[in-house]
């Protein structure tokens, strides 16, 4: 199949798959010869791994010194040999200095712990370790200068003991004091873990000064503000979605939940003007995971020129800027977490923009939430839709769509507090930097992009609930629902270096689909709708405006 990529395209985009020329080139040269690249992603990984291994070690610093405290104390008191533990006297047993060290742990251990539900009140905390502190250090003044030390045996293991008991008391003032810090500091700013703005989006904006619009990420931005990586992901506040919005955003009310999309339409008459066309015909954009409206952006416009039909993009649930409702909020039947709700949503925005005819054009999971609401529709589950063909862009059949590892996370309360900070850096640039095969296609604009919605006010307690759901489509009943849509025009694409979902993979899929077509898209990765959009449109369009007019026929009814 061919195209031509310079057809009714803007400069900026056809230079998306042309590359960088000569610098390209010059830097992957340097990468090959120097290793550049793979000595980067290893120090990256280092950095991330070391940044894992810290937080987790921030977290339980103060029951690690606790238990380190009392424990060494006791080894020393009850290994060494002469520490006259059979009898009591202050200027000749150490007994003491363990129970001090037992009593100092627990006191600081109890204050921790209770002001462990608010991160924002670590004081307590603080003055316990520095009072108990402060009387250890006496202590051991005092029972230093009136221990007695005529066996030379035992003088060192006193001496030992005497360290290691000032030691402890002031380690727990060096782990108090940064956790104090970093609570006085969320604190000023107003933020915790589990804060959100409750007021509107109007107020926010007035009292933040917030003017103007960003082109680039889609959202209001003030001049005064650096929003660049200066501001630290991972202490900045979350924020309504409404605050993130361009002059194209949109909002409707979906099965409960406020739905964040943008329509484009045809700019001619010749839609309007086909008497023969019940419905407009539309293409409905489906993301996949940590995706979102921007993720369409290079397609939207091209498709609408190309194909002559509205073209929707919207979020779903837990992504983008829709609304993060809480999950509580709805019975189990209703989850909007889910992916049989999100297929209700997808009807129910079609039928208020009066949308009856429509292809649907999904990527990874939300290829598979494309094939769901297909399936629906054949099935006559609801009317007034027909779904007239369907394009899987690296489909992934599974439901799973957060790792084992994250999901066991972020089932505790530390797990999300150590998730939460490191998704906003480290965790989600390396997953979208092994999702692109042309790194330097990821800019720094492209990465705010994928960034901004974790900005948004409830986005980790969506990723939970998202993360709870496994497998709600069984592999089992898969073939199926392909057999229920064997008839519908269908194809598949695949990024000739995904190494999410390999092009073999997606060749397995597309061959329990007799009839349908396979293409992979060259020199992409798991996001070819980014990595190389005009291939992406070429080879979406012909498919897309045959299946509008012909492929009605294959859907549920009217």
């Amino acid at each position: 199949m061919s195209w031509n990529q310079q057809e009714d395209c803007p400069p900026e985009l056809a230079s998306l798959d042309q590359g960088a020329g000569p610098i390209k080139g010059f830097r992957r040269f340097c990468s090959k010869i120097f290793c550049g690249l793979s000595l980067t992603r290893s120090c990256n990984f280092c950095v991330f791994c070391c940044v894992c291994i810290g937080s987790l070690l921030g977290q339980v610093a103060p029951v690690i010194v606790g238990i380190s405290d009392t424990t060494c104390l006791v080894i020393l008191y009850f290994v060494c040999p002469n520490t006259r533990h059979e009898s009591y006297a202050f200027s000749t047993n150490l007994l003491d200095l363990v129970l001090l060290s037992a009593f100092r742990s627990l006191c600081c251990l109890t204050s921790y712990l209770a002001c462990g539900s608010n991160s924002n009140c670590q004081k307590p905390y603080l003055y316990t370790a520095y009072g108990v502190g402060v009387l250890s250090l006496v202590f051991i003044f005092f029972k230093a200068i009136k221990f007695d030390y005529d066996d030379d045996d035992e003088t060192w293991v006193a001496v030992l003991m005497f360290l290691t008991t000032a030691i402890g008391s002031i380690a727990h003032v060096l782990v108090a004091q940064p956790m104090y810090a970093a609570a006085k500091k969320r604190r000023k700013a107003q933020i915790t873990p589990r804060y959100r703005y409750s007021g509107s989006e109007k107020d926010w904006l007035v009292e933040q000064n917030q003017v103007g619009y960003s082109t680039i990420s889609g959202g209001p931005r003030n001049s005064s503000t650096n929003w660049s990586d200066t501001d630290s992901d991972d202490e900045s506040p979350d924020m309504p979605g409404k605050v993130f919005t361009d002059v194209e955003s949109k909002f409707m009310v979906c099965e409960g939940v406020e739905i964040h999309y943008k329509m484009l339409e045809p700019l001619t008459e010749e839609l309007a003007s086909d008497t023969s066309r019940v419905s407009p015909p539309a293409v409905i954009l489906v993301h996949g995971f940590g995706g979102g409206v921007f993720s369409w952006r290079h397609l939207m416009l091209q498709l609408v020129r190309r194909c002559n039909c509205i073209v929707v993009a919207f979020d779903r649930p837990g992504f983008g800027l829709t609304e993060r409702p809480y999950r509580h909020s709805f019975p189990d039947a209703n989850n909007p977490y889910a992916l049989h709700s999100q297929v209700k949503m997808i009807f129910s925005l079609c039928k208020q923009l009066s949308l009856e005819r429509i292809v649907l054009i999904g990527h990874a999971d939300g290829a598979l939430l494309s094939m769901l609401t297909a399936v629906a529709a054949i099935e006559g589950e609801v009317t007034g839709v027909k779904v007239a063909g369907l394009a899987m862009i690296a489909p992934n059949m599974s439901s799973e769509m957060v790792p084992t590892s994250t999901r066991l996370l972020l089932q505790t309360k530390l797990g999300r507090q150590m998730l939460r900070p490191l998704l906003r850096s480290e965790i989600g640039e390396v997953a979208l930097r092994r999702a692109w095969h042309d790194s330097t296609k990821l800019s720094r604009d492209v990465l705010e992009l994928y960034k901004t919605p974790l900005r948004v006010e409830g986005w980790d307690r969506a990723l939970y609930e998202v993360a709870r759901l496994k497998g709600e489509v069984e592999a089992a009943k898969l073939p199926q629902m392909f057999a229920v849509i064997a008839g519908l025009p269908t194809v598949f694409l695949a990024g000739e270096f995904d190494r999410v979902v390999s092009p073999r993979k997606c060749a397995a899929v597309a061959a329990e689909f007799p009839g349908s077509q396979y293409r992979v898209v060259p020199t992409s990765g798991h996001l070819p709708h980014e990595e190389s959009p005009l291939a992406v449109v070429g080879l979406l369009a012909n498919f897309v405006s045959n299946a509008l007019v012909t492929g009605g026929s294959h859907a549920g009814p009217s």
